[in-house]
């Protein structure tokens, strides 16, 4: 290693990390929970090292679903040349860690290139809405910056908008206008989308909740099955198990 940075803290569930308020965890700690390495590694680079990082076991979670999105954008891709269409992100991820080391930008063109990996138009994609700017604008504020004729808009990296809970209802609203008839998820926070879909459906209206209950062929986890099972009970949504009734998984 020939560069060292020293990085800003790093906070637990919103607090400083202490022995005293019992949230101090060992990378060891972590990998008995059954995180790999590699999840670790993606949780702590997903900030900028000036900005402080604030870990939650929800963005290992969530770390373990963007690499499986990765790792699925790569078994997909054929080998030889780089087509034109990557070779845009491939610019926009070298150029973000070349500012500053910009990891979060950098991993908004990585997320860039992966979405435009899948068979389905943007327009038709729901997500987490990312801040916008201009190639050139730098730290200029919008209100005062001019587009020009030669700039490239470009994620910076911030999330506006995180669609979870009440947020993805609003954005079935504002994207789609009409109340679907199905709804599918695979944690809590596809709770309010399931009972907006079929509450007060004027349709048939059903929705599936998966259960990460194989532990087997999944990195499964029975508790949280067990509390989805129960919340599928509570609502009126139908569980999908991964153990019962998948024949295969990540094939």
């Amino acid at each position: 290693v020939k560069t060292w940075m020293h990085c800003a803290h790093l906070r637990v569930n919103g607090e400083k990390m202490s022995k005293s308020l019992g949230n101090f965890f060992t990378l060891r700690d972590l990998l008995a929970k059954g995180y790999t390495g590699r999840e670790i590694r993606y949780v702590l680079v997903n900030a900028h090292y000036r900005s402080g990082l604030n870990f939650a076991f929800s963005a290992l979670d969530d770390a373990r679903k963007s690499l499986a999105r990765i790792d699925a954008c790569v078994a997909k891709a054929t080998e030889g040349t780089v087509p034109e269409w990557a070779e845009r992100h491939l610019a926009d991820f070298t150029e973000a860690v070349n500012d500053d080391l910009n990891v979060p930008r950098a991993f908004a063109a990585l997320f860039a290139l992966v979405r435009d990996r899948l068979p389905v138009p943007p327009w038709r994609v729901i997500g987490s809405d990312s801040a916008v700017c201009a190639r050139a604008q730098g730290g200029e504020d919008g209100l005062r910056y001019l587009f020009r004729k030669d700039d490239v808009p470009v994620l910076e990296g911030d999330s506006i908008v995180k669609n979870l809970q009440m947020n993805k209802v609003t954005a079935i609203i504002r994207e789609i206008g009409v109340k679907p008839v199905l709804a599918f998820g695979n944690s809590s926070t596809d709770a309010s989308m399931a009972n907006y879909v079929v509450g007060g459906n004027e349709y048939r209206a059903l929705a599936f909740m998966l259960l990460c209950d194989d532990t087997v062929r999944e990195r499964g986890d029975e508790k949280k099955a067990g509390r989805m099972r129960r919340s599928c009970e509570e609502n009126g949504w139908i569980p999908v198990s991964m153990r019962d009734d998948w024949k295969t998984i990540y094939r």
